[in-house]
């Protein structure tokens, strides 16, 4: 065996020495108490249901910024290097911009309007959800309290 081989090998078995010494001490170390504040923390972070209810809140703000875009200022490039069939409408451009803004649609308004309500509902939507997994956190943890009570 030549010395590039016997390194790796020693620092290896170095490793999974420290490894096996060091479990041992994490078997010894006491549970943490589970607080029902804890309880109520772990709860809000590991529900489907908040992860959920937060998915669809950003959904309905990204779909009121997209309706509220009509409102903002739009700019289009392109160029005028085209094959087309027939005699040309414009002169040729080898750089087009354009800019569109919409400044009265009342229709579009009126969709925009929708969007930022259903975007305030989805983020009272997220309270309710939180109080929800609130609730069946700590009615289970008073169940489990009362039951060990027993």
């Amino acid at each position: 065996m030549n010395k590039k081989t016997v390194f790796p090998q020693v620092l290896c078995a170095a490793g999974v020495w420290l490894l096996l010494a060091a479990m041992p001490a994490r078997a010894q170390q006491a549970p943490e108490a589970l607080t029902i504040r804890r309880a109520v923390m772990l709860a809000l972070q590991n529900s489907h249901q908040m992860a959920l209810a937060r998915i669809q809140e950003t959904v309905a703000e990204r779909s009121a910024g997209l309706a509220g875009s009509v409102f903002r200022p739009n700019l289009y490039t392109g160029s005028g290097a085209a094959y087309t069939n027939g005699f040309p409408l414009g002169a040729p451009t080898v750089f087009n911009l354009s800019y569109v803004q919409t400044v009265f649609n009342p229709a579009m308004r009126g969709t925009l309007r929708a969007s930022q309500e259903r975007a305030e509902a989805q983020r009272l939507g997220i309270d309710q959800t939180r109080d929800a997994v609130i609730l069946r956190t700590v009615a289970s943890y008073l169940e489990l309290v009362k039951v060990r009570h027993s």
